[in-house]
């Protein structure tokens, strides 16, 4: 599987005109944006929609193809939602960058970068000392883990299930 940005660039490369290019970045500006676990959020149909058209894209069967072209080649992912008991209608839609999303990435690695280089300019003993403080961090993230496993099972959830599920969807 290709990175997000990768895809990105081969399906602008495809297309001719600049205008075209700009409404595709709009669309993935509105749908890059982190949920609490820090994947691509799912975005309503709706209010993906109301946030480009006709503001942005002036068409609406411009947005749908470009929606339709961007889920065909992966860089978009298209969710049906469930359907509200009692509601007239169709279910909702979602939409979301797909999952091995780089773009969020890039500001992670480029802090995980600076704290880097912050550390090799460190002295021994200033090295030694923040290798402690880590160390300590790490176990009581461990221990913080062990205890939140421990709620899962005595509430009948079973921890390697939400594990898997969760590789699933970050893969």
């Amino acid at each position: 599987m290709k990175p997000l940005e990768e895809e990105l660039k081969i399906y602008l490369n495809s297309k001719y005109s600049g205008n075209t290019k700009k409404y595709v970045n709009y669309i993935v500006d509105v749908l890059n944006v982190p949920d609490e676990t820090g994947a691509p959020a799912l975005v309503r149909a709706k209010v993906l929609q109301d946030a480009l058209v006709p503001g942005k894209i002036p068409y609406s069967g411009l947005y749908s193809r470009l929606l339709k072209e961007m889920v065909e080649t992966g860089i978009i992912t298209k969710e049906i939602g469930e359907h509200e008991p009692g509601k007239r209608g169709k279910p909702p839609v979602f939409y979301r960058l797909k999952s091995n999303n780089l773009l969020f990435l890039h500001d992670t690695l480029s802090s995980l970068h600076k704290e880097r280089e912050e550390l090799l300019s460190q002295s021994p003993e200033e090295l030694v000392n923040r290798i402690g403080e880590i160390t300590i961090e790490k176990l009581e993230l461990e221990l913080r883990l062990g205890i939140a496993i421990k709620l899962l099972q005595e509430a009948g959830i079973n921890p390697d299930k939400i594990e898997k599920k969760v590789r699933e969807l970050t893969e």
